[in-house]
């Protein structure tokens, strides 16, 4: 646990922050050495808010460090959050629509900044971009770049703000076009995203590789707790429409075991209409609300601590979760993960032998399932089946096996 958050304070969230010098890429006239390789991770995102890409950036930078490769890590500045900064992009912007595209294209600019400053300093082979945004100004350091895409950026922004940004909508489909097109080599973390890629944006389909998600599995580890003694059912969330919160608050009546708890992990724009659905039910008094969960380590320990984790995602404005952190941290937990058949989620888990799949969108489902595994069935059943889930994570989703992937399209890119 130590490491992971040592890794965290490593990439410093402001500036350009760095893991160990960067070294060169390639000795003078000769072939591409690739037995250490200088990256530039970028991200348009802050890592201080929890969430899919955070995990995933920092399990890549511990990743790359244990296979004998060196990073460096930037991105923009967290001024820009502050309320100020938001003030000038309003006005300059006349209005919320424009300011939203202001104050991307001044955090944009922030980010050319310490990208071209990074690479004058160090020594690097390639830029690894983790958004589209990202992408669109790492290719004026006219090096290789390699883009990893999580999820559909302009579907996301229109499942988040509807019909009521077009003009960030559009600079953002702009952006992905731009990216698409401009990078050596493209990481999908799922077939779904590679087909939104290929279908909807015209990317030559040789252009995309896909690498599911990984865990870390030393910091997601079994606990030493006795698994019939748990009573936590966790939901580790942000609540946003697509990760179907609401479906677990209502899968809670149909589970008869009184001492069960559902404990949501997590913070956003819903919280005020899943407490107050929780209040509609009558199951205020069986379900927290915990918050945003700032520390992997304590996520770590809620994970391996529950007896159960249940990834509810439903599909929302295009938008389908893909091979799910969360999930791939339950499971590594040996913990019983409980998750929609759809997107990533039915790639990652067989159901009932590493996990337990329910129909999407489907709370009376969910809530059966959970009843009949975990109230009904000996609670052999369920560890039999999280055994099986960690055993299957270590051999196909721990950071080993995912840097080797990553560092060969790295290799991909470098070559042309």
């Amino acid at each position: 646990m130590e490491t992971d958050d040592r890794t965290r304070r490593q990439m410093k969230i402001d500036g350009v922050s760095y893991g160990a010098p960067a070294p060169g890429g390639s000795p003078p006239g000769g072939e591409p050495r690739f037995s250490r390789i200088g990256i530039l991770i970028t991200t348009m995102w802050s890592l201080r808010i929890p969430g899919g890409v955070p995990s995933h950036i920092t399990d890549l930078a511990k990743a790359l460090a244990n296979a004998g490769h060196q990073w460096s890590f930037v991105n923009p500045s967290e001024r820009f959050h502050s309320p100020l900064w938001k003030a000038v992009a309003l006005a300059v912007g006349r209005g919320v629509d424009g300011g939203r595209v202001t104050l991307t294209k001044m955090r944009l600019a922030d980010l050319s900044r310490k990208i071209r400053r990074a690479v004058e300093r160090g020594r690097f082979s390639l830029i690894h971009a983790h958004d589209a945004f990202a992408a669109r100004v790492a290719r004026s350091a006219e090096l290789p770049v390699v883009l990893t895409v999580h999820g559909p950026l302009s579907r996301e922004i229109r499942m988040l703000m509807g019909e009521r940004s077009p003009r960030y909508l559009d600079y953002a489909l702009d952006s992905e076009w731009e990216a698409y097109t401009s990078v050596q080599r493209i990481i999908a973390v799922d077939s779904g995203q590679r087909d939104i890629m290929v279908c909807e944006h015209g990317v030559d389909s040789r252009k995309v590789c896909v690498i599911p998600n990984a865990v870390d599995t030393e910091l997601f580890a079994p606990s030493s707790t006795i698994f019939p003694d748990r009573t936590t059912l966790l939901v580790p969330r942000r609540l946003v429409r697509k990760n179907g919160v609401d479906i677990a608050i209502r899968a809670m009546a149909l589970v008869t075991d009184p001492k069960l708890e559902l404990v949501i992990a997590g913070d956003g724009p819903e919280e005020s209409h899943l407490r107050r659905l929780a209040r509609e039910l009558k199951l205020s008094d069986r379900i927290r609300f915990l918050g945003a969960v700032r520390q992997r380590s304590e996520m770590a320990k809620l994970v391996s601590q529950a007896r159960a984790v249940i990834i509810p995602s439903v599909p929302a404005e295009g938008v389908v979760e893909a091979t799910s952190i969360a999930a791939l941290e339950g499971m590594s937990c040996g913990v019983p993960v409980f998750a929609s058949r759809l997107g990533g989620l039915a790639e990652i888990i067989k159901d009932r032998e590493t996990g337990f799949l329910f129909r999407s969108g489907n709370w009376e489902e969910l809530g059966n399932l959970l009843d009949e595994v975990l109230c009904r069935l000996p609670s052999e059943t369920s560890l039999a089946v999280g055994h099986a889930a960690r055993s299957y994570v270590q051999a196909h989703h721990s950071l080993s096996v995912w840097v080797a992937k990553v560092t060969s399209v790295y290799q991909e890119a470098i070559v042309g």
